[in-house]
């Protein structure tokens, strides 16, 4: 709702909601008359098609979510991603370079980003860079000996 919540101060700026879930209703509602489109559920072999497409991606979570798949899926395509001060979500925001961080919560801030990443183009462009840069610390072959190790200690302690 938040991210609905700033379309209403945005202008000409077309949002995609991917995927269904239990608001989805409430949203479409609360989205009448803008430019919102709900895309529904979408096959996991065409999520980096769509995500190829947008100019930038936010997630505007309010409640950690562990380490959402779908911004490193953005990373892998270079779009640049704008997500919430929630914990493993910034982390990757901010440790990588590849977006802005907004409070959660907060359509204001998720408004002020948006405009902000789409009305600058150097901006915009060095955080996709970015995100093709550091995307290879998310690869297997990097992270699958730390969670070997991780399963170690624990079965030695």
């Amino acid at each position: 709702r938040h991210l609905i919540g700033a379309m209403d101060e945005l202008e000409n700026v077309n949002c995609f909601i991917l995927g269904d879930g239990p608001a989805k209703e409430k949203l479409m509602r609360l989205s009448k008359n803008m430019n919102v489109k709900f895309l529904g559920h979408v096959k996991q072999k065409r999520v980096l098609a769509y995500l190829s497409c947008f100019k930038i991606l936010v997630v505007p979570s309010i409640a950690n979510e562990g380490f959402p798949n779908v911004i490193i899926e953005a990373m892998s395509v270079g779009t640049p991603v704008i997500g919430t001060d929630v914990d493993s979500i910034k982390e990757i925001i901010t440790k990588n370079n590849c977006g802005m961080v907004v409070r959660k919560g907060s359509s204001s801030d998720l408004s002020r980003a948006i405009s902000v990443m789409l009305n600058d183009d150097n901006f915009l462009s060095e955080a996709s860079k970015n995100a093709i840069v550091n995307i290879s610390r998310y690869h297997w072959d990097v992270i699958g000996p730390k969670f070997e190790r991780m399963f170690l200690e624990v079965i030695d302690s």
